[in-house]
């Protein structure tokens, strides 16, 4: 609102006032004593009980005016605290470092009955960090690996039998690693080697930011077995790749 705004209410105001409680008199000349006709300025009947009234409807105007600001403000300010709270709390990631995946070359037997079972092991290190900028505390993980030859579902297929329970305090910048390995037939491997079926690993890390705020990031990569450097590639179907709160 301008200032000319602002004092065309004033003057709208002083001009209520006025209308209410102001009134013109007209004197005819037969009524002056110096047969002078005359148009003054008198107040209205009642004026006092008008003034009262006014008053009354300023407070009340005044007191709601309080209270909007007031809760205008407060608004501002739990928006600012939220605001706060994500830029200064703290985010953590799941990731890994190339080359990714590491495949068994050699197959060992397992087992003395006949037929032997052949076995290649498959697996990964992962990195658990806290890129935020305050601690976090680690509450639970659950990583594995998932074999298929069908399209993802939409929501992950977790295998909560590997979820783990933790207590790992991160501060700002540092991280830890969790081992994740499987041992699978030999023809299974080979069957992942030549697309025939396709490896995923994939999971998610609980934890609590500063503020007491639980999150849940979510983990998924796609083995890509033509790959030179980054055998694992970042999964794009929504749902798999997230960071959301839990509560």
């Amino acid at each position: 609102m301008n200032r000319w705004t602002r004092a065309a209410w004033v003057f709208f105001g002083f001009g209520v006032i006025a209308i209410l409680c102001v009134r013109l008199e007209v004197i005819s000349p037969s009524r002056s004593p110096d047969g002078i006709g005359l148009v003054r300025l008198v107040l209205a009947p009642g004026y006092l009980d008008t003034m009262d009234a006014l008053s009354t409807l300023l407070v009340a105007l005044f007191a709601g005016l309080t209270y909007w600001v007031g809760n205008l403000q407060r608004q501002t300010l739990e928006a600012t605290l939220d605001v706060t709270r994500e830029v200064e709390r703290s985010y953590v990631v799941i990731s890994h470092r190339p080359p990714g995946l590491s495949i068994g070359q050699h197959p060992r037997i397992v087992g003395d009955s006949p037929p032997p079972e052949w076995l290649r092991d498959i697996s990964l290190t992962v990195s658990i960090r806290n890129i935020g900028r305050t601690p976090a505390q680690v509450t639970a993980t659950c990583l594995q690996f998932l074999i298929t030859d069908q399209p993802l579902p939409p929501d992950p297929p977790y295998d909560l039998s590997r979820t783990s329970s933790a207590e790992i305090f991160l501060g700002a910048g540092q991280k830890t690693q969790i081992f994740m390995n499987i041992s699978l037939q030999d023809r299974s491997v080979d069957d992942i080697l030549h697309g025939r079926l396709s490896l995923y690993a994939i999971g998610y890390v609980d934890y609590l930011d500063k503020f007491g705020t639980s999150h849940r990031h979510g983990y998924a990569r796609n083995f890509y077995r033509t790959a030179s450097v980054n055998n694992l590639r970042f999964v794009t179907q929504v749902g798999y790749n997230y960071d959301r709160r839990l509560h």
